[in-house]
């Protein structure tokens, strides 16, 4: 059913289908809400912000949370080529490129006085709350290679929501693609990943290496 739509949507549109398909793909992804509540002491999320201040995605708090506490981490971001820029929250860069200042002038203190209101809270907040981070090199190592190649797992993901509507043909192309950023995020040291089939078999994994299953002539 979910094909004859795409098809009638297609023929009424004039457009091809791997733009439709790719543009509800993008859409859904929108639709999405791009910011969670951050976990609390307890495990819970944390009250609700006041004024302004943003409600950070997860990632970029735990990284935040983790490069305030200890300056030697945002150091590590930084010698892996991270920057402000990767923080799409403005009060995450803005707390971001006081950090990268300041090492840059070989302060130990960041004065945060002439930063925006909304950032002196998330820094306040941030320094203040008493939540423990288990194994806290784990956690910024996942956060920032999240941060780092970001384009390349949100690429994945498209990929995936677009394999629903896409045809067999589409499917196998957007499959090799997502074959080929597998190799990427493995060559960045990101950890295996594994791609479902497509067609019948699209509920069992593939093993991404390209080394296919033991005794397969490939």
């Amino acid at each position: 059913l979910r094909d004859i739509y795409v098809d009638r949507a297609v023929e009424g549109l004039g457009i091809r289908r791997e733009t439709l398909v790719h543009e509800i793909a993008r859409r859904g992804a929108r639709r999405r809400p791009a910011r969670t509540a951050s976990p609390g002491p307890d495990g819970g999320p944390d009250p609700e912000p006041e004024d302004d201040t943003p409600v950070l995605s997860r990632t970029e708090h735990e990284f935040l949370l983790l490069i305030v506490r200890d300056p030697s981490l945002a150091r590590r971001a930084l010698r892996i080529g991270l920057s402000p820029e990767h923080m799409r929250d403005p009060t995450g860069r803005e707390i971001f490129g006081l950090l990268a200042a300041a090492i840059d002038e070989g302060e130990d203190e960041v004065d945060v006085s002439a930063a925006s209101g909304p950032a002196r809270r998330r820094w306040e907040a941030l320094r203040e709350t008493g939540r423990e981070v288990p194994d806290p090199d784990a956690v910024f190592e996942a956060a920032a290679n999240r941060l780092l190649h970001r384009r390349l797992h949100e690429r994945r993901e498209e990929i995936d929501r677009e394999l629903e509507l896409a045809d067999s043909e589409q499917q196998r192309r957007l499959l090799s693609e997502k074959q080929e950023l597998a190799r990427e995020l493995r060559d960045a040291g990101e950890a295996r990943t594994f791609i479902p089939r497509s067609g019948s078999g699209r509920r069992g994994p593939i093993d991404t290496t390209g080394a296919g299953p033991a005794g397969s002539a490939g």
